[in-house]
């Protein structure tokens, strides 16, 4: 057993070290998972809004617009703590996954572009199409993220990534025509399953 004061200090720091690292990935797992389920049916609602404006789905297109820069900062906040508490894997990312992080921000600007548009009625056209437009990018972009996370970023756009952005794009399709249409016995099914695969993440 080695009582060297240095080697014990040492493993303390590497301990301490450890501890911290699993405290700010679960943090970032969490604040993830919020975002997920909070502003996905944002997006959901959004993708349906390309539907033709005579389908009942686009009835509230202004209502849920209206709210949807208050769950992006959930989205905001996960950057900031893999920024601060994971810089490697921050700028590896972000080197590696330019193009679909430029897709997402340029759909977050169609959703707002959508948003300041909702507020003349004259237009209801440029509305749900930049506003669906835009939530179908940033579900896609999302949808590559992951895929490529999950396929070691060895490229952003192989067949698994993809399949993984349809994925997405689904999952949030269910969540918003769950909201639409109270279907909570569903909506908390797939809710479940999402924690659950994000779980396994």
């Amino acid at each position: 057993l080695n009582t060297n004061p240095s080697y014990l200090r040492g493993v303390a720091m590497n301990e301490l070290h450890a501890f911290l690292a699993t405290v700010w990935f679960v943090l970032l797992g969490l604040v993830l998972a919020l975002y997920v389920m909070l502003d996905g049916f944002e997006l959901g609602v959004g993708i349906l809004s390309l539907l033709p404006p005579s389908s009942p789905e686009n009835s509230i297109i202004g209502k849920s617009s209206g709210v949807w820069g208050l769950h992006e900062i959930w989205l905001l906040l996960a950057g900031m703590i893999m920024l601060g508490a994971f810089p490697p894997a921050f700028a590896l990312i972000a080197s590696s996954l330019r193009l679909p992080l430029a897709l997402l921000l340029a759909g977050l600007l169609l959703r707002r572009a959508g948003v300041i548009a909702n507020r003349h009625p004259r237009k209801p056209g440029l509305t749900h199409g930049l506003y669906g437009w835009g939530s179908l990018l940033a579900a896609i972009a999302q949808g590559l993220v992951l895929g490529a996370v999950c396929c070691g970023l060895s490229a952003w756009m192989p067949p698994a990534s993809c399949l993984i952005s349809a994925g997405v794009v689904l999952f949030y399709l269910l969540l918003g025509v769950c909201s639409q249409h109270g279907r909570r016995p569903l909506l908390f099914t797939g809710l479940g399953l999402f924690l659950l695969a994000f779980s396994a993440l």
